[in-house]
C-alpha cells in the first residue's frame, strides 16, 4: 500500500539501496576456475612450435626443418583426432573448426612430404654406395654378403658409383625444385593458421568440451591402433606404408602423455613399426626413383637395391608382426576382452 502525500513514512532514493532482512544476506560464491584441459594445452603448444618451424623453413629450407614441419602437421593432427574422438558425433560447429585446420594441415603435409623424401633419399644412396651431400667417402653398401663382394668385379664396381652418383645429382635437383614450392604454400598459408588454430579451441572450450572426461594417453593412442588393425588385417606390399602412417599418428598420440611411462613404452612400441616400414618404404621409393632418373642406364644400382627392398620389406612384416601382436594383447588385458 503507496505512503500518503502527509505520510511520516521514510521515502527511499532512487540510488538507495533496499535493505535485505537479517538472514537473507546473499553470500557470493567463489567462482571455480576449471583447469586448463591438458589436450589443449598440449595441442597449442605442438601448434606453436609447429608455426615457428614453418617461419624458419621460410627463410632457409634445410633438411632437419623441412623433417619438423612434416612431422609437425601429423603431431597437431593427431591431438585434434584426439579431440574429436572424445566428442559424441553431432557437432557440426566442432566439426567445422576441424575439417577447416586439417585441410591447411593436409596441404602443407604434402608439400614438405616430398622434400623430406628426397633428403632421405640422397642419405640412402650416401650410405649406401659412397655419394652425396657429403662428397666422396669409404664405400659402405649397407648389408652386403660377402659372396656379393667378392662377385663384384671392379667393372660392376665402378659402373655403380657413376650410377649413384649420377641419381643423387637427380635427387638434388628434384629436391630444390620442391622446396621451393614447399616455401610458396607456406608463405600462403601462414597467416590463417592462428585463426584456425585459435576457432577450434574456442568451438571445444565453449560448446562441446565441457564435462568430457580425459582417457588416457596410453588407452587412447592403443584404441587408435588396435582401430587401426582392425582395418588392416592382413599386410602386404600394397598397404604397408598406409598402414605405417596410421601407426604414426597413434604413437604421436603417445606425446601428450608426457612423462607417463605407459605412454612412453607404447610409443616405444609403435615406433618400432613405423621404422621398420619407412626402411622398407625408403629403398622401394629410392629403387623407382633409380628407374626414373636412369632408365636401362642403372642396371648396377636397381639390381643392388632390389636386394635392399627384399630384405627390408621381411623384417618391416616381422616387427610389424611382433609389436602388433603385443599392443593388441595390451589393449585386450585393458578392456578385458
Amino acid at each position: 500500500m503507496n505512503a500518503s502525500p502527509g505520510s511520516t513514512a521514510k521515502r527511499q532514493s532512487p540510488g538507495e539501496s533496499q535493505k535485505v532482512p537479517p538472514g537473507l544476506h546473499r553470500v557470493a560464491k567463489p567462482v571455480r576456475r576449471r583447469a586448463p584441459d591438458p589436450r589443449l594445452t598440449h595441442l597449442s603448444r605442438l601448434a606453436s612450435e609447429w608455426k615457428k618451424d614453418l617461419e624458419k623453413c621460410l627463410e632457409d629450407s634445410e633438411v632437419e626443418t623441412v623433417h619438423r614441419v612434416r612431422t609437425g602437421t601429423r603431431r597437431v593432427e593427431a591431438m585434434v583426432d584426439v579431440l574429436l574422438r572424445e566428442v559424441p558425433e553431432g557437432n557440426p560447429e566442432l566439426t567445422d573448426a576441424a575439417d577447416r585446420w586439417r585441410r591447411q594441415l593436409k596441404k602443407i603435409r604434402r608439400a614438405a612430404g616430398p622434400v623430406r623424401d628426397l633428403d632421405v633419399h640422397r642419405e640412402l644412396i650416401e650410405k649406401f654406395a659412397g655419394v652425396g651431400k657429403a662428397g666422396e667417402k669409404e664405400h659402405s653398401r649397407m648389408e652386403q654378403s660377402e659372396v656379393e663382394r667378392q662377385a663384384a668385379t671392379p667393372e660392376a664396381e665402378q659402373a655403380l658409383q657413376v650410377q649413384a652418383k649420377k641419381l643423387d645429382a637427380w635427387l638434388e635437383c628434384a629436391r630444390e625444385e620442391r622446396a621451393r614450392d614447399l616455401t610458396r604454400q607456406i608463405a600462403r598459408r601462414l597467416e590463417k593458421l592462428d585463426g584456425l588454430a585459435a576457432g577450434f579451441a574456442t568451438s571445444w572450450q565453449t560448446r562441446h568440451g565441457r564435462g568430457i572426461a580425459v582417457r588416457r594417453v596410453a588407452q587412447a593412442a592403443l584404441d587408435a591402433f588396435v582401430e587401426l588393425s582392425d582395418k588392416m588385417p592382413l599386410l602386404d606390399a600394397a598397404n604397408l606404408h598406409d598402414f605405417r602412417k596410421g601407426a604414426k599418428k597413434a604413437r604421436y598420440i603417445t606425446e601428450a602423455g608426457g612423462d607417463d611411462a605407459h605412454a612412453k613404452a607404447v610409443g616405444r612400441a609403435i615406433k618400432r613399426i613405423q621404422d621398420a616400414i619407412g626402411d622398407w618404404h625408403d629403398w622401394l621409393c629410392l629403387a623407382e626413383e633409380v628407374h626414373i632418373a636412369l632408365g636401362d642406364a642403372g642396371q648396377e644400382l636397381t639390381a643392388m637395391l632390389a636386394v635392399e627392398v627384399s630384405r627390408s620389406f621381411q623384417e618391416a612384416k616381422r616387427v610389424t608382426e611382433r609389436m602388433r601382436g603385443r599392443l593388441v594383447g595390451e589393449w585386450r588385458a585393458l578392456h578385458r576382452v
